[in-house]
């Protein structure tokens, strides 16, 4: 039904172009027959117009048959001898030829005038696709600067007022520790150790919300630390593989680098089943590759990109948004049994 439709829309499409030129013709005949009743006037001048408008709005077939109509009906009813179609000599056809040629000239302009058209219209609305990735580009990457500096705001918070404060009733219950209260000594130890587990995991909170080694030494350092941390509690070994240089990278490439290891990372520890995991870093003059590479069970790409539609595997979502916020690509392979690797190209120029 729906291709019986468009075939009918179709032919009532083309039966409109041709009727407007067969009816614009016939429109001119009517004026010119008018016109030369009062005075003499150009035969082929009113039918010009027709040729031109079955041209625009019709194409190149409409504007053909809006020309053949108008030499037909001319040499008819303007010729001699007037009601034939026959020519009597070279000098009958002249006039003919250089309408031909004009209508002909007509027809081909605005046929490139339209398809200049077309080919503007398809330009800007290409431009403005591009604008508006750019947009979202932007927006997204002041997202991640506004999340990133409230981490960094809230870890600096933890590290050094909520850490320095614990210290301090570290310090306060070292001293009640005398040998004239040693009864207590066991509660106050205990209340010390306690401190001390709540102090490093303070830190160790402050290092998941934004390690200091990023804003300090950059991404390599980083990555580095944090893997080889995961490295011992997941039971894998790693091997970070890096050759970043000495400069430091663009900090949307930094932080979005280092947040899709980080939750490559975290994947691997909870699903891989890995024994090894490489991380390559490498920076040349196109941009900077990074990889995370694992020999784990694998597991199927497609399907989790369908889960990831469906709000499932935000983890892969996770990283896809990182690397568009940071303007770079990510392609996800793998294959149950065989592993998998997650690179990511970030282009330079596209942050400076």
């Amino acid at each position: 039904m729906i291709g019986s439709h468009e075939r009918w829309s179709r032919l009532w499409s083309s039966a409109a172009r041709y009727g407007l030129a067969v009816v614009a013709t016939l429109i001119a005949f009517t004026i010119t027959v008018a016109i030369r009743r009062q005075w003499p006037a150009p035969v082929f001048l009113v039918f010009v117009l027709a040729v031109a408008l079955a041209a625009w709005y019709g194409g190149r077939g409409p504007s053909v048959l809006a020309a053949a109509l108008a030499i037909v009906l001319t040499k008819f009813e303007f010729k001699d001898p007037i009601g034939s179609l026959q020519i009597q000599g070279f000098g009958d056809l002249i006039p003919f030829i250089v309408f031909l040629v004009v209508a002909l000239v007509i027809s081909l302009t605005i046929e490139a005038l339209i398809r200049a058209r077309a080919l503007a219209e398809l330009r800007a609305a290409e431009i403005e696709r591009m604008n508006e990735g750019l947009r979202h580009v932007l927006a997204s990457r002041r997202l991640l600067t506004a999340e990133e500096t409230e981490r960094r705001r809230i870890a600096r918070l933890l590290h050094e007022d909520v850490g320095q404060l614990l210290t301090a009733v570290r310090l306060n219950l070292q001293r009640l520790i005398s040998p004239d209260r040693a009864a207590d000594d066991p509660v106050v130890r205990d209340s010390i150790g306690l401190i001390d587990e709540t102090v490093t995991r303070v830190r160790e909170l402050s290092g998941e919300l934004r390690p200091a080694l990023l804003d300090d030494l950059g991404l390599g350092e980083a990555v580095e630390w944090y893997a080889n941390r995961q490295a011992s509690r997941a039971g894998y070994a790693v091997v970070v593989d890096q050759a970043l240089g000495d400069g430091r990278l663009p900090e949307p490439v930094e932080t979005a680098g280092f947040r899709i290891v980080q939750q490559a990372l975290t994947n691997i520890a909870r699903h891989a089943q890995a024994t090894k995991v490489q991380i390559v870093l490498r920076q040349d003059q196109k941009g900077v590759e990074l990889a995370v590479i694992d020999d784990g069970i694998g597991f199927d790409v497609g399907d989790a990109r369908m889960r990831a539609q469906a709000g499932e595997s935000l983890g892969l979502v996770h990283m896809m948004e990182l690397a568009y916020m940071g303007g770079g690509i990510i392609v996800i392979t793998s294959a149950k049994g065989s592993g998998s690797t997650v690179r990511v190209h970030f282009p330079l120029n596209s942050v400076e």
